[in-house]
């Protein structure tokens, strides 16, 4: 019989999706015959069916607020316990569940558990669920905790992966030749906070004191019509493989962006975003600005970002995640 899989990749943000998908990349043709189902409460479930992923979408944390307590985590303990039996159900992050309802007994529906376990947002002491999972990967090239594997940053695209520099800017319809520099603005969240960091982003970039290209990239085309048709706006999914193409990375410091400008080493300025579950704050180093700056001084910021020298790459040794967790996921399956 085909085995069997979940993945559970609920969060506030695309970084959960995210992961799941750079992973599933890698071991869906490792085990062809495999059912997946992957769970996501995230607003672009699109980009798991574009690349022929099953999903189902739960309500997200602001839309969760609408239910009686508990309703969320409810549904997807049902979901969970419709599909059983499972031979295997990998979890994004939350051990318990985002909203507690990953307890030993849901757990025990599949036959092998896998916890990817971002650090820095989830405290494992005292969870009940952490004893009973039978591998805990960590997503970083190194892990503070003896009993978390790490494989390395999981991204969407490595840097050999992505499109050159030429192609990655005729993709964003600009020339192939860069005769100014390319500030990219790169955020995927709820579609109102989404809005207000282009329009912060905009606002400082028109006041910089020098001629610049202006991308602004995310996976879903803005509501509303002050936001149709502007040339600023693309969609490139994966955003990874127009990176090449940026002078210039502008985007909040969740575990995504942090270490896609890492990997690919291009300048960045971060604005970090308040999340109940990341403190992304701790990711920000270099150039920084606030939710309340004023336009001058994010255009201050931004042309402070673009003069200093480009960063060195991360070792390529240290972007390969992705694939190292799906082969770890795939002997777990078979053991």
């Amino acid at each position: 019989m085909p085995p069997r899989i979940a993945w559970y990749a609920l969060g506030g943000g695309l970084g959960h999706l995210n992961r799941a998908l750079a992973v599933l990349r890698h071991l869906r043709p490792l085990v062809p015959d495999a059912g997946v189902l992957l769970l996501t409460s995230a607003a672009y479930p699109h980009l798991a069916m574009s690349a022929g992923v099953p999903v189902m979408r739960v309500p997200g944390a602001a839309e969760a607020a609408q239910f009686p307590k508990g309703a969320v985590g409810a549904l997807v303990a049902a979901i969970l316990e419709r599909l059983a039996p499972l031979d295997l159900l990998v979890v994004d992050t939350f051990a318990d569940g985002l909203h507690l309802e990953l307890t030993p007994a849901v757990l025990g529906l599949a036959a092998r558990r896998a916890l990817v376990w971002r650090e820095g947002g989830v405290d494992p002491e005292g969870s009940p669920a952490w004893p009973h999972y039978d591998a805990v990967i960590a997503p970083t090239p190194t892990s503070a905790r003896a009993d978390a594997r790490p494989v390395g940053w999981v991204l969407t695209r490595r840097p050999d992966e992505a499109l050159t520099r030429a192609d990655a800017r005729r993709a964003l319809g600009l020339p192939a030749a860069a005769d100014r520099p390319l500030v990219l603005g790169m955020h995927a969240g709820e579609p109102g906070e989404v809005m207000g960091f282009f329009e912060h982003v905009m606002a400082g970039a028109a006041r910089l004191d020098r001629p610049h290209d202006l991308r602004l990239a995310t996976p879903l085309p803005l509501p509303g019509p002050e936001w149709a048709g502007r040339p600023e706006l693309v969609y490139p999914y994966p955003a990874a493989e127009v990176l090449p193409a940026a002078d210039l990375l502008v985007c909040g410091a969740g575990y995504n962006s942090a270490a896609e400008a890492a990997a690919f080493g291009v300048r960045t300025l971060f604005r970090p975003f308040a999340r109940s579950h990341d403190d992304q704050a701790t990711r920000a180093t270099g150039h920084v600005f606030g939710a309340f700056d004023a336009p001058a001084v994010v255009a201050a910021a931004i042309a402070a970002a673009l003069d200093a020298p480009a960063p060195a790459p991360a070792d390529p040794a240290t972007t390969d995640g992705a694939r190292t967790a799906a082969r770890l996921l795939v002997d777990l399956l078979r053991s």
